[in-house]
């Protein structure tokens, strides 16, 4: 049997849905890992392949050449009608500037809101509503046909906040609007983040730095094994932490263990070593999703076929 898609390589075909920590993207929002019942297979087809560990390679995460990345930015206002223009009139929108330098025309920040010019396609925003003298409804949208479906539901009186993603139209000064079906409410925009085209930029060690955690199963020379790292990473690709390990020969916990990217390219594609004291490294292939904030890791001992692992590290 062989198998296609968990890594770069034909491999065994029950590896790619078993891998606890396997490589799985969900792009504009969150990672996470697959965890299926057919682990303790996967792990048998794993073991077969290392024969040949040159063949494993980690999953290419994403696309840097579409998938969009999210940028956090300090919560800054950019809409307050208590500060300027005022209450909606029901069944009324409103047009607003997202990526300015200076919303307080809009009752918001003077200074800019830290979201650059023309580059996010959809930005994360909490809007509330204030002191409505009726119920309602708001919907937001990035300008064009207004969608049918609402943000925030609110009733007379009440003050409420949603955290949502809306897509803009970025560049314009006239980036999304708000409608409000009724009530007469204040409405309130604080900006937390956008999402952007990745950056055609290579890769740097640079953009690496920063709280690390990562899992890895397999087995090692103790047969089943599952290690956790937890650290930091600096700017030049040297990180320290700590090092759990959970394997046939017993629990370990290993402090100031060195984690270090050795090569790095400008896929995100790379090397690495994680140092853990006399008789206890791992060398691994990595490779890092576009925004910098995930990587597979893949580790396959060249003189000890039966030690394999792999696994995932994410940035928080």
């Amino acid at each position: 049997m062989k198998v296609n898609n968990l890594f770069s390589r034909p491999l065994i075909r029950t590896a790619r849905a078993a891998l606890v920590m396997g490589a799985s993207v969900l792009c504009a929002s969150s990672v996470m890992a697959q965890a299926t019942s057919s682990k303790a297979q996967a792990i048998a087809a794993i073991k077969a392949a290392a024969t040949s560990p040159s063949q494993l390679q980690p999953n290419v995460l994403g696309d840097f050449s579409k998938d969009n990345v999210y940028t956090a930015v300090t919560p800054c206002r950019i809409v307050d009608t208590r500060v300027a223009v005022g209450q909606f009139a029901g069944n009324s929108v409103r047009t607003y500037d997202v990526d300015g330098t200076n919303f307080a025309a809009q009752g918001g920040s003077a200074a800019g809101c830290g979201i650059p010019l023309g580059v996010a396609s959809s930005v994360a925003m909490t809007i509330t509503v204030t002191t409505p003298g009726g119920s309602g409804y708001l919907t937001a949208w990035g300008l064009g046909v207004q969608p049918l479906s609402s943000v925030l539901n609110y009733a007379t009186g009440e003050t409420i906040a949603n955290t949502t993603i809306v897509p803009v139209v970025p560049g314009t000064g006239a980036d999304f609007s708000i409608y409000s079906s009724g009530g007469n409410p204040h409405v309130i925009v604080d900006v937390v983040g956008y999402f952007a085209a990745p950056s055609t930029a290579a890769m740097t060690l640079a953009q690496l730095a920063g709280n690390w955690t990562a899992t890895l199963s397999g087995a090692n020379g103790c047969g089943s094994a599952a290690l956790h790292f937890v650290g930091t990473m600096g700017t030049t690709g040297l990180g320290t932490g700590t090092l759990t390990q959970h394997a046939g020969c017993g629990d370990t916990v290993i402090n100031n263990v060195s984690f270090n990217i050795l090569t790095l390219n400008g896929n995100g594609t790379g090397t690495a070593n994680l140092s853990c004291g006399a008789g206890c490294g791992y060398n691994l292939r990595i490779q890092v999703a576009p925004d910098r904030s995930v990587a597979n890791l893949v580790d396959v001992d060249p003189v000890n076929p039966g030690s394999y692992l792999a696994g995932v590290a994410i940035r928080y």
